[in-house]
C-alpha cells in the first residue's frame, strides 16, 4: 500500500525493494525530505530502491544531485522518467549513471536478477 508523505513524495515497500515516486516540483526541500524518508525505519535498511520519476513537473539541481546521492548509498533504478527528468539529468551530464526502465514494474522486476 503507498504512504504519502507528502504532495511530491509517495512510496511503497514490499520488504524487498522500495518504490518511491515523486511528482511535481523537487526543490531542495524535497530533496532533503526523501533523505529523511529513506532514512528512517525500516526503509534505512533497503538498499534496493526504484524511484518512479513520471509525475515530476520541475527538477532543481538540488534533486539532480540527491538522485546521484542516492547511486552511490543504494542500488537505484529509475522508471518512467518525465521528460522534464531525462532533459536535467542529460544537461546535467549524469544521466548516463542510472540504470532507466520504462515503467515501476520493469524496474522492480530487474532487481529480481540481482
Amino acid at each position: 500500500m503507498e504512504k504519502v508523505v507528502s504532495n511530491e513524495i509517495a512510496y511503497e515497500d514490499d520488504g524487498k525493494v522500495v518504490v518511491v515516486r515523486l511528482r511535481g516540483r523537487v526543490t531542495q526541500v524535497v530533496a532533503e525530505a526523501l533523505f529523511d524518508v529513506l532514512g528512517a525505519a525500516p526503509l534505512e535498511e533497503r538498499t534496493r530502491v526504484v524511484m518512479s520519476l513520471g509525475g515530476i513537473e520541475y527538477l532543481a539541481s538540488a534533486g539532480i544531485g540527491a538522485l546521484v546521492r542516492l547511486t552511490g548509498e543504494r542500488q537505484v533504478k529509475l522508471a518512467a522518467p518525465s521528460e522534464v527528468v531525462r532533459r536535467a539529468l542529460g544537461l546535467a551530464e549524469v544521466y548516463p549513471l542510472f540504470e532507466v526502465h520504462a515503467s515501476e514494474a520493469e524496474a522492480v522486476k530487474a532487481f529480481a536478477g540481482t
